[in-house]
């Protein structure tokens, strides 16, 4: 159907009152955010009058773009990680209201808050506050990634797609899978594949991974981490997942000279992050998780660019993550060799 928004806004105003418990929401003013090419964000400034909500409210609504991709969440799914993640403690943005009723605004949505600070990596690079304060900042970011991974499939009832074999091992088959289903011809993809799938670790316990978890979805507000964003790509898998993916090389953008997710030093990191979870990381687990990091971002910046030249999202940002795919893959090829050689 696509988002009716911000066109109908009377129609959103109408449903927040009933969802908080308003006697009447007024939309002050709404604003396309930067950022998320899966989904849309729309800053909502509210005044609320009655019920225990009442005053003037910022809020974030987001929505499914159009054409997103495969392991994209459900948005109703989406807002069930998001209050798991504000139950463990995890600092993210406060799950307010789900509305699975498309015909309030043409798509189902979630209402969360919103939270103050900066995600974008050029203008965090460019803060010498920031910068300055990066051994800090690398322990926030090593501590709210320990709590994400308290939430395990025993003791959780989020709607996430069980695990078939090992999170190693069903990553290498979806992508097979993938591959195959679309024809694409990417030899480097296929060796890293056979690599991963031949060396894949065991994972004693899943846990909750937020599959995207990097510069970029990271709100910093005076260099402390301020919220943990974007839980669009959430999923069960192995703790070093979310780990790899922050120090990949293409996500320290403006400084690739620094493996902390281009904030610090990469030894910062994982002293930060084996402190908080209370355990050593074993070194060739993280070789292989890097390797798995770098194969998989290769490959769905393929699905990216696919969605551009398909012309179901006119996003020049996908077009150019498109671009990215050889540099990355090349990445995944080098690990593997260093990986060997180790």
């Amino acid at each position: 159907m696509g988002l009716r928004f911000p066109d109908d806004t009377a129609r959103l105003a109408e449903w927040l009152s009933d969802a908080a418990g308003a006697d009447r929401i007024e939309v002050r003013s709404t604003q396309r955010m930067e950022g998320g090419t899966c989904q849309q964000n729309w800053f909502l400034d509210l005044d609320v009058v009655g019920g225990a909500w009442a005053g003037r409210q910022r809020t974030v609504l987001r929505a499914p773009m159009a054409v997103g991709t495969e392991d994209t969440l459900p948005i109703e799914v989406e807002f069930d990680v998001i209050k798991a993640a504000n139950e463990s403690g995890t600092p993210s943005p406060r799950a307010l209201f789900l509305c699975n009723d498309a015909r309030v605004l043409g798509e189902r949505f979630l209402v969360m808050e919103c939270c103050d600070g900066e995600a974008r990596p050029w203008k965090l690079q460019r803060d010498a506050k920031v910068m300055d304060s990066a051994e800090r900042l690398l322990g926030d970011i090593a501590s709210a990634l320990t709590r994400t991974q308290t939430i395990v499939p025993a003791r959780s009832h989020l709607g996430l797609r069980p695990i078939k074999a090992s999170p190693a091992l069903d990553h290498v088959s979806g992508l097979r899978a993938w591959l195959d289903s679309t024809g694409c011809i990417a030899p480097a993809l296929e060796f890293a594949l056979r690599w991963l799938e031949c060396n894949a670790p065991e994972t004693p316990e899943p846990v909750l991974v937020h599959g995207d978890y990097r510069n970029g979805n990271l709100m910093v507000k005076d260099g402390r981490l301020e919220a943990v964003i974007d839980w669009g790509r959430a999923r069960w898998g192995d703790p070093l997942e979310d780990y790899a993916w922050f120090c990949i090389r293409f996500f320290r953008f403006a400084r690739p000279d620094l493996g902390g997710g281009g904030f610090g030093p990469r030894s910062v990191f994982r002293a930060a992050y084996e402190k908080a979870a209370g355990r050593l990381i074993d070194p060739a687990s993280e070789r292989y998780w890097d390797t798995m990091a770098n194969t998989v971002w290769a490959a769905v910046s393929i699905q990216q660019a696919y969605r551009f030249t398909s012309g179901k999202v006119p996003l020049l940002e996908l077009a150019l993550t498109g671009f990215a795919a050889s540099e990355i893959s090349l990445e995944a090829l080098r690990l593997i060799d260093r990986a060997e050689k180790a």
